[in-house]
């Protein structure tokens, strides 16, 4: 094991999951806040495979929406239909990668610490716009999780640390696995509906 610790090495994500997350991101993005949502799928060796995934839905800030009886209700529905239901993270929107705040690590270690295989999976919906999807996958390192266990993060022990961003966290590498039927249809749609020089994904 390297020096981060990490116990996932690689993440793939279905295609179809690709195309309801941005769709989400798309459709729900309006003004400056995040879209996000949570990841389903199982773990194979090192591998970690996101097989499905559902959004958050949008609410006030005066709202009483339950938010982890949300989350279980969604995956006991997901059971119940035989999908896979093992919570592996959650997705986020930004625009040129603007996520590192407290609430990303805060947020971060709480998925981490219940399961240890948990990603973060950031889509930037400008750089898409730009013709090519941006999809990166992060997670806390080892040395991150045992400062936020030991309660002492702050930026005087960061700087006495000497811990960089790159020492709190890592980039995960992530390739999207489509199904024989998922890659005739996007043949297809290529063909009929070249892509332009603005993509546009979700008009497919």
């Amino acid at each position: 094991m390297d020096d981060s610790g990490s116990v996932v090495k690689n993440v793939q994500i279905d295609g179809l999951v690709v195309l309801k997350m941005v769709k989400h991101c798309e459709e729900d993005s309006g003004g400056p806040e995040l879209v996000q949502g949570v990841l389903l799928g199982l773990v194979v060796g090192e591998t970690l495979e996101v097989t499905n995934c559902f959004p958050f839905p949008r609410t006030s800030d005066t709202s009483d929406f339950d938010e982890v009886a949300y989350q279980m209700d969604m995956m006991r529905s997901l059971r119940h239909v035989n999908i896979d239901h093992l919570h592996v993270g959650w997705y986020q929107s930004s625009n040129h990668g603007n996520f590192i705040n407290r609430t990303f690590f805060d947020s971060q270690f709480s998925y981490q610490s219940a399961i240890e295989e948990s990603v973060l999976l950031i889509y930037d919906p400008l750089k898409t716009s730009q013709g090519s999807l941006s999809l990166k996958v992060f997670r806390l390192t080892k040395k991150m999780m045992e400062m936020y266990n030991s309660r002492q993060f702050n930026l005087d022990v960061v700087k006495k640390e000497g811990l960089g961003f790159e020492g709190m966290y890592e980039e995960v590498p992530v390739h999207i696995k489509n199904s024989p039927l998922t890659s005739l249809l996007t043949l297809k749609l290529n063909k009929e509906n070249p892509t332009p020089e603005r993509v546009e994904y979700l008009n497919l």
